[in-house]
């Protein structure tokens, strides 16, 4: 994990707003620097000083493994067989939860004028 956090990343860290993190560094409870543009920038060591002397709990590790999830649908699962093989094929990490479900959303005028004749023929 990054041994920055902006504002934002922090105040989800420590469970609390982002303005709540401003005011903590405004009032010297911990460092920070600021970029160029005026953000504010927090060691994640000065933040987990900060939440240790005050009983803030640590999380174990933010989920966020830094990968991309792809949903494939299609009713066609030729479709959706062709695009996971090609993802694999490109060595990436492939978890399938497949769903075999059919809905009839509604039919159309022209389905139910198919229907018709194809029923009285």
């Amino acid at each position: 994990m990054d041994d920055v956090f902006t504002v934002y990343k922090a105040s989800q860290y420590c469970k609390v707003s982002s303005q709540t993190i401003i005011n903590w560094i405004d009032s010297g409870y911990f460092n920070a620097y600021k970029t160029p543009g005026g953000h504010r920038r927090i060691s994640r060591k000065d933040l987990e000083a900060f939440m240790t002397k005050q009983g803030i709990p640590i999380p174990a590790e933010v989920v966020d493994d830094g990968r991309r999830r792809i949903l494939v649908v299609d009713d066609d699962p030729i479709i959706v067989e062709s695009i996971v093989q090609s993802l694999e094929e490109d060595e990436h990490e492939v978890a399938e939860e497949r769903q075999h479900e059919e809905r009839a959303v509604g039919t159309s005028a022209h389905d139910r004028r198919h229907q018709q004749a194809g029923e009285d023929g």
